[in-house]
């Protein structure tokens, strides 16, 4: 029982501003921070692992400021939080567990617009096409090239016209 001015690492505790406090889990809407040892509202901070720049994020299950989320949640780049739902114009990567603004394409994902997941094959009605590498309701692009609906495959294919 002594006033400190950083809580300590080891038994794992961080000072909670609202009660002045040492705490070993940060009150609802504040999140444990390793490098401050604190409890903040909005995870932000960055360190470097393995050459690496690590963004932390704000995990609700666990009151942690994380650099890598749960299983089945994603890093939202946008809320800056683990989020089981991304941000509208992002889509969950499952290969990194983050909300991206284009699916990999290593091995070659679509974005799906409905669950704003990232897959690797569109279902009917949609087509896969790789402008974008997203998953088109019925439609296929006209920009920058002529692409046609490939029925076999559902795949949006560049045309094969020849010009004279």
């Amino acid at each position: 029982m002594k006033c400190v001015s950083k809580c300590p690492f080891i038994p794992s505790f961080y000072g909670d501003n609202s009660t002045n406090r040492c705490v070993s889990r940060c009150p609802v809407n504040s999140y444990g921070q390793n490098q401050t040892r604190l409890c903040i509202k909005t995870c932000f901070f960055n360190s470097i692992v393995e050459g690496e720049t690590k963004f932390s994020f704000a995990d609700d299950s666990t009151n942690f400021c994380v650099t890598n989320c749960p299983q089945y949640s994603w890093a939202d780049n946008y809320t800056i939080t683990c989020t089981n739902y991304c941000t509208e114009g992002t889509f969950a990567d499952d290969s990194t567990w983050r909300c991206v603004a284009m699916c990999p394409s290593n091995p070659i994902a679509y974005a799906y617009p409905p669950n704003r997941n990232c897959i690797y094959a569109c279902p009917f009605p949609y087509l896969a096409s790789e402008v974008g590498r997203v998953c088109l309701l019925k439609t296929c692009p006209i920009i920058p090239y002529l692409y046609y609906k490939n029925v076999d495959t559902n795949q949006c294919v560049l045309s094969n016209y020849s010009f004279i």
